[in-house]
Parts: C-alpha cells; structure tokens; sequence
C-alpha cells in the first residue's frame, strides 16, 4: 500500500513539474480588440466594488442576442474579482491566472486518464492537450472556457472515486460553480442525476440510505447556485435558449462551426518548423479519441463519460449560442 501511494504522488509530482512551463510560454501584457474579455473584467470590477453586473454600458439587443447577454454568469467574474481588485486591469497576471488553470486541468486530466490507461499514455496525452499550438494560443484569451474545463474535470474525478460525505458536499460546491461559470455545467448535472438514479441502481431500488451521498451532492449544489444567484445577481438569460425557433438552421450552422474548429486542429496553422510535431499530435489525438469513444460505447454502453460526451454534442446544436467543439475533445 506504501508503494502505491508513494508511487502515486511521483507521478502527480511529475504532471505538476511538466505543466509549470505553461507559466511562461504566451504570457503578454495585452489582450486583442474584442468583447468577452471586457465584460468578463467590467463585471469583476463592479463585484469588487458592489455595483450590480448589470451595469457595465453594453446596450443589449434581443434581435442579435447571440452577441452576448446582458451579463455573463457570475463565475468567471468572481474568480477575476480579487485579481481585478488588487492588481487592477493588469493583464500579465490575468495570463498568469488562466494558466494556473490550464495546468491544473492538466493534473486533473491526468487523474482521469491514470484510472484507464497506464502513466506514460497519460501523461504524453496531456502534454499534447496542454501544450497543442491550439491551446497555447487559447490560453493568451481571457474567456472562461479554460476555468469552466478546470472545474468539470475536477468533478469529473469526484464523480468516478469512491465517494464519502465530504467528497460528495465537495462534489455539489464544484458542480454548483461549474455551472455558474458557463451554463452548459447543467449538462454534468443533469447526466450526474440520470446516472446516479437511473443507470447505476435501477429506479425501484432507490432509496435514502442507498443514495445518500447523491443526495448530499444534489443538496450542496442547490445551496451554493441558489446563494450565489442571491449574492450576485446578473441578467444572463438568452432569449429564446434552446428553444424550437428556427432549431434545424441553427443546428446546421453550429454544426458547420464545429466541423471547421475540428479541422482547424489540422491545418490552422502555418507550416512553421516548431508546429509541426503540435499539429500533427493533436490531430492523431483527435482521430484516435474520436475511434476510441466509438469504441469505449459499443463495449462499455451507458457509462457516465459515454452519457456526457453524448450529451454535450447533441446540446452543441440545439443551444441558441455557440458553443465551442473544445468542450467535446476534452471529454473525447
């Protein structure tokens, strides 16, 4: 048992000494001319100084809603607000600050993969993720893509370990923010439900006793989205979201949206000597990931990452705003 352990905490000594260059690779003093960015540090800055999210001077637009709401969710805002509020809009840190979360996706990832596969398999897979040209580029950003994919995968490994009161009220608080810093989170919760109630025990067995730390999990989850909701409120409805209006155009367009972010993992780049190994990379990790999920649910059928990977491209489509096919590679 020693062994194990000791061996376990080398390896994650190891992924953690790997992604600290992540540290210093793309770090600039300057964002690009856009929007998210702004209205992610507007509203962290009206946190800071208790004026509602609400009020940042974006004039919303019903008739061109998929621009942007009125104010995005409350979590990327509250994780920038300390940032914001001791260092000001110094955007060196807020690169520091995205690629803390970046590399402990990495460590996260490599929890999950380590219960699969064998440690160099996951370790050479996280390394293609963290460090593809895609996702350095990516992490130069400030969106809260990179967040979001830090706090589900860390519910993800809550959810496959072995579950006690603490890690299961643990579970509910990380569902709870994951779900606040981009509203797909509801995908993981709803697919945690459906699986915990219906696909793990059959319904007729359910009982309290039974799934008490689901039940501890669903719990903590209402009072931390709730309180949040009171604590901070924002106006971030989309009209119409995932509504029936014109769903077959818009799901064709989401889908060609996709398909070009898919191939641009193939040729976005231009053929400069030091791409080549990234780009070749994280396209056979695409194609393998791709053949290997097909795989994974013809053998192992409705496991809780076949259910959510399958869900989270069928709400791609259907959803009223893009949303980005980087979600549905990092659960590939």
């Amino acid at each position: 048992m020693t062994y194990k352990i000791n061996r376990a905490a080398i390896e994650y000594l190891v992924i953690s000494i790997l992604m600290l260059p992540l540290f210093f690779i793309n770090i600039k003093t300057s964002h690009d001319w856009g929007d998210d960015f702004a209205q992610y540090i507007h509203q962290a800055k009206n946190i800071s100084e208790g004026i509602s999210q609400n009020t940042t001077g974006y004039i919303f637009n019903p008739e061109r809603a998929v621009i942007g709401p009125k104010a995005y969710p409350t979590g990327m805002p509250l994780l920038l607000a300390p940032l914001v509020k001791h260092y000001g809009y110094n955007y060196t840190m807020i690169n520091y600050y995205t690629s803390f979360f970046l590399a402990l996706s990495g460590l996260f990832g490599f929890v999950f993969l380590r219960k699969h596969f064998s440690m160099l398999t996951s370790l050479f897979t996280i390394l293609i993720i963290s460090y593809g040209a895609q996702y350095l580029d990516f992490k130069m950003e400030l969106f809260s893509d990179i967040p979001f994919t830090c706090f589900w995968l860390a519910c993800l490994c809550l959810i496959l370990s072995k579950k006690n009161i603490y890690t299961s009220i643990l579970l509910g608080l990380l569902l709870a923010f994951s779900v606040h810093i981009r509203s797909v989170g509801l995908v993981i919760v709803g697919v945690f439900v459906i699986h915990e109630f219906m696909v793990k025990h059959s319904y007729k067995s359910a009982s309290i006793q039974l799934h008490k730390n689901t039940l501890l999990t669903l719990i903590s989850f209402l009072l931390l989205y709730i309180s949040l909701k009171l604590m901070f409120p924002c106006n971030t409805n989309y009209p119409s979201l995932l509504s029936g209006n014109d769903i077959w155009e818009r799901s064709n367009g989401h889908i060609s949206n996709n398909l070009l972010n898919l191939l641009g993992f193939f040729n976005i780049y231009a053929p400069q000597p030091y791409y080549y190994i990234s780009i070749l990379s994280s396209a056979s990790l695409i194609t393998f990931s791709v053949l290997g999920f097909m795989y994974e649910f013809k053998v192992h059928k409705l496991t809780f990452v076949n259910m959510f990977v399958i869900c989270l491209l069928y709400t791609s489509p259907a959803h009223e705003t893009r949303l980005d096919i980087s979600y549905a590679v990092v659960g590939l």
